[in-house]
């Protein structure tokens, strides 16, 4: 978190020399210089430092640069995991392209890596995650992106559809097998 100017000016004001301010409030040297400067140039004395906000104080060092952050479009986070979570096949790179078509105020856009990074950093603080609580050895579960299985009999060639809902191991030996019998001719 960054040091708050008019803390580092009040302590600068009190006599605390520039080294021991930088450790105290974890600001660089270079700050509580600029601290210095400015209440040299301003002759602020502790009054008028008091009778002063924050946005005041800040408003002194201003030099018309913007947050980083304010340049950039943020997705709407909720959305995007709801739509992964609910819509089958989507994707990060799909939610992206639909981030990336939706720009109202012609901010600029995050890329690819740092969209998925920043949903992906979203998702880890809301715990949007959910645990499959599931009793081991009971049944196997098979998970996939994209289309059914598929399976392809070795003999004639002809592929098979195994959509069918597989919840134990022989369950899934029975789908194979009636996939595999029915490319038969």
């Amino acid at each position: 978190m960054a040091a708050s100017k008019k803390r580092i000016m009040q302590m600068l004001l009190k006599g605390v020399s520039q080294n021991d301010v930088c450790r105290s409030q974890h600001c660089s040297k270079t700050t509580a210089s600029a601290c210095a400067a400015k209440i040299r140039e301003e002759h602020i004395t502790p009054e008028r430092l008091g009778s002063m906000s924050e946005s005041e104080v800040d408003g002194l060092f201003a030099d018309g640069r913007r947050k980083r952050s304010e340049e950039y479009l943020e997705p709407d986070y909720e959305h995007v995991c709801e739509q992964l979570s609910n819509v089958p096949r989507m994707t990060l790179q799909l939610q992206w392209m639909r981030y990336c078509d939706c720009n109202p105020g012609g901010k600029k856009l995050y890329q690819l890596t740092q969209f998925c990074k920043k949903v992906g950093d979203y998702a880890r603080k809301t715990n949007v995650s959910s645990r499959i609580e599931h009793e081991p050895g009971r049944c196997l579960e098979v998970d996939w992106a994209g289309d059914h299985l598929c399976v392809t009999d070795r003999v004639t060639g002809r592929r098979a559809d195994s959509s069918g809902r597989c919840t134990t191991g022989r369950d899934v030996v029975q789908c194979l097998t009636r996939a595999r019998n029915a490319t038969r001719p």
